[in-house]
């Protein structure tokens, strides 16, 4: 939204109605500009990035009996996370072909998950859409949280929520 044309009302506003003693148009006013200061800054918000050097956490994960893969999470200095790698273990994947979509398709949702943290979107919001997604791998799991998952999607962000959410998010329903 560009707020030049709500900025330039507010102006012709203002000269319009300064002589009127009402106390609703100077705080009118007053509120816009608020408003558009918020979203001027919404839209110039430059992403969050993690120091260079930084905490992390790798995770290994399986999904049935031929898939299997690494999980890294970079995390900032309180402890959450800012951003994700996640790798194919090429050694359970005997189709070359297959083995280039999983790296093209897990390089994709890392890119995107961490853009999404780094820009301030909350991982809860980011569980909410993604968990439970289904598609093939899917499968039992080597990992006690996340015991089945319905694909790979399925199983990082439920993964990522039960590790980095507050239990009252769990329990709330977002993993079940």
């Amino acid at each position: 939204m560009d707020t030049s044309v709500i900025r330039e009302t507010l102006q012709n506003m203002e000269a319009r109605y300064q002589d009127k003693p009402s106390e609703l148009v100077p705080w009118l006013y007053s509120l816009v500009q608020a408003l558009c200061v918020e979203l001027d800054a919404a839209r110039r918000k430059e992403p969050h990035r993690l120091p260079t050097e930084r905490q992390g956490i790798t995770h290994k994960f399986q999904i049935g009996n031929q898939f299997q893969a690494y999980m890294n999470v970079g995390l900032y200095e309180n402890g959450e996370p800012g951003e994700l790698f996640l790798t194919v273990s090429d050694a359970k994947l005997e189709d070359h072909s297959l083995a280039n979509t999983m790296h093209g398709l897990l390089d994709t949702i890392s890119i995107l998950t961490s853009t999404a943290l780094q820009h301030g979107i909350p991982l809860e919001a980011l569980v909410q859409k993604f968990a439970f997604t289904r598609f093939e791998p899917a499968g039992f799991t080597n990992n006690g949280t996340v015991p089945i998952a319905h694909s790979i999607v399925d199983y990082i962000f439920r993964w990522l929520g039960a590790r980095f959410l507050k239990k009252e998010v769990r329990d709330a329903g977002t993993l079940e």
